[in-house]
């Protein structure tokens, strides 16, 4: 009996969206992201200020502090325990839906830190522009910046997703190399090389856009799954030999891996 996947793979989308939480509409929404640096030992509160004139958040649901708007009600003094750690920094995450339902981030910002003290630290003018932004502020002098690739912080802060992205490339590696004996699949070399190139652009693109997605991330892991299925398919037909069929294969061994993705995902969020 012919089995056809596109009905499975709708049906499959749709009892996974069930737990989806969506904000109007399920698409990615823009981001930042401010890690803190060489920051007291005491509670203090962080948020971003934008002018009520050039930014698109609604001043009149904004908190007015001197002569600009903060995001969030300077009384609002949290633990440092509240705050994520990563690496020896404290992560602050500033989504498109904030307190009060302000809808927004701003294109140019300052960032205010007020330990429990009173201090207050104000930055320099930083600019957002990137979808999902991320900020290195460093609480003792003041200072804060854009993380690019090219700083050493990027990668600091992300250094469990990469590992994890690591672990994953050789844990699916070893996973399909081992199922393709029974399969009797031939040369070896081209299942390695072919799984190196799908997995290895399967996790870069998820790196660079999983901040975009984490809510809605299993829609992004099957899309990528049915494509990765159909290439290896496409590519096993036509390079390699075996005593049993490649389709079965194929998908018994990505159906396996999907589920190691979807744990490492998990984690990931966690």
């Amino acid at each position: 009996m012919k089995i056809r996947l596109t009905p499975i793979l709708i049906i499959i989308l749709l009892i996974a969206s069930l737990p989806v939480i969506a904000f109007a509409d399920i698409g990615p929404k823009p981001s930042i992201d401010i890690f803190v640096a060489n920051y007291k030992n005491e509670p203090f509160y962080l948020t971003i200020d934008c002018s009520p004139y050039a930014e698109n958040p609604d001043p009149e649901k904004m908190y007015k502090y001197e002569n600009t708007y903060l995001y969030i009600d300077p009384l609002n003094i949290r633990d440092l325990e509240e705050y994520d750690d990563v690496m020896s920094y404290k992560r602050c995450h500033f989504g498109f839906y904030n307190r009060q339902w302000r809808i927004g981030l701003p294109k140019t910002f300052r960032i205010y830190l007020q330990y429990a003290s009173g201090e207050i630290i104000v930055s320099n003018p930083v600019s957002n522009k990137q979808f999902a932004e991320t900020i290195i502020f460093d609480a003792e002098t003041g200072t804060a910046g854009n993380i690019t690739m090219l700083s050493l912080v990027f990668y600091k802060v992300n250094f469990k997703i990469i590992i994890v992205y690591i672990l994953a490339i050789h844990l699916t590696l070893l996973i399909e190399i081992l199922l393709s004996v029974p399969f009797g699949i031939r040369p070896v070399k081209v299942l390695i090389i072919t799984n190196l190139i799908t997995q290895i652009s399967f996790y870069i693109s998820a790196f660079y856009i999983y901040r975009y997605i984490h809510d809605y991330y299993i829609f992004y892991f099957l899309i990528m799954e049915a494509v990765i299925w159909f290439i290896e398919y496409i590519i096993y037909k036509r390079f390699t030999k075996s005593k049993k069929s490649i389709g079965a294969y194929v998908l018994l061994a990505n159906f396996i891996t999907m589920m190691i993705s979807f744990i490492f995902a998990l984690y990931l969020e966690y």
